[in-house]
């Protein structure tokens, strides 16, 4: 679900569910299940209970990206879990050094989900398109969209609004 830029507030929001990540969701799930039935049935040492405690921190993990909130407007792009409410990640405006959209390889970030290397980290939710947003320090941030041209364009009409814009598709400060 995508909402266009709003008039008065000037900014975007997509809520992204990732079929990927929601597979990878369940199959955890139910793999959780299976080892906490085991261990309560059979009666399991401290052994089930690492693996145990191991699969519900994934299933965490993993649920928590399998759909995302991701907003742009005048507060900069933020990401946020759907299903847990933390940011992935919370980008100001004065953050940003640049932003463009782009196809992004599945793996050179070696999967789905949330990802983080030294230049930068991402998040792969659907596809391989991509908003890459550039940030003053160096490093990039990237999440893959059903729609990145509709969060370019909130993020530099957001920079616009505020007199930032150096230039076409550039959100560098003055």
């Amino acid at each position: 679900m995508t909402t266009p830029a709003d008039e008065n507030t000037r900014e975007w929001r997509s809520v992204v569910t990732s079929p990927v990540l929601v597979g990878a969701s369940v199959v955890l799930g139910v793999a959780t299940a299976v080892v906490l039935v085991w261990w309560l049935v059979v009666g399991g040492d401290l052994d089930f209970v690492v693996i145990l405690l191991a699969l519900v921190l994934a299933t965490g993990f993993v649920s928590a990206s399998a759909r995302v909130v991701v907003t742009v407007g005048a507060s900069g792009l933020t990401a946020a879990s759907a299903f847990f409410g933390f940011h992935w990640t919370r980008l100001e405006l004065d953050d940003i050094a640049d932003a463009r959209v782009d196809t992004v390889s599945l793996g050179s970030w070696f999967g789905w989900g949330y990802r983080a290397s030294l230049g930068g980290s991402a998040l792969l939710l659907v596809g391989r398109r991509a908003l890459v947003v550039e940030l003053v320090t160096g490093r990039e941030f990237t999440i893959t969209l059903p729609d990145p041209e509709w969060a370019l364009a909130a993020l530099l009409a957001a920079a616009d609004a505020r007199g930032d814009v150096a230039g076409p598709g550039s959100l560098d400060l003055p």
